[in-house]
């Protein structure tokens, strides 16, 4: 994998990530979208359909709704199909080569607990934010409330 593709992978999988619970919200970043979108971007859409199928299975009853701070299984559907595509160029195995793909997925599935632990700090600290945004509000200061409000994301 270059270094353009890793960084187009990790800028896409910046975006894609906002749309679970920041900006967006379009279901874009529920497996079965987005590992397709970076498979396409690495040549390979057939990895990243495998991938997204299997995470999406997965975790399909786990949606970020209200306090609800599930696993985040996009940063795994993302990097899983960036590692697999990697991994079947480098080794040249098959396309049908299933086993390459779920080692990947079970090396990564630590990766979602350690990101859902980051999210819940960032929502504290959102909590924080929002409390500087009503005082600002109060006080009639455009620029602070501006800033309150940006730092969520």
């Amino acid at each position: 994998m270059t270094l353009l593709e890793l960084a187009m992978v990790s800028f896409t999988g910046g975006l894609i990530s906002l749309d679970r619970t920041a900006a967006f919200q379009v279901m874009i970043s529920r497996p079965i979208v987005a590992a397709p979108l970076v498979g396409l971007m690495l040549g390979d859409p057939l990895t990243g359909l495998k991938v997204g199928l299997l995470l999406e299975l997965l975790w399909i009853g786990y949606l970020p709704v209200g306090a609800s701070v599930p696993p985040d299984e996009t940063v795994v559907s993302i990097a899983a199909t960036a590692v697999s595509v990697w991994l079947l160029r480098s080794f040249g195995a098959a396309d049908t080569d299933m086993g390459a793909i779920v080692f990947v997925l079970i090396f990564l599935m630590p990766a979602a607990i350690a990101v859902k632990r980051i999210d819940s700090f960032i929502r504290k600290m959102n909590i924080a934010a929002t409390r500087l945004a009503d005082d600002a509000s109060e006080n009639l200061d455009i620029k602070a409330l501006e800033k309150a409000c940006m730092s969520g994301l």
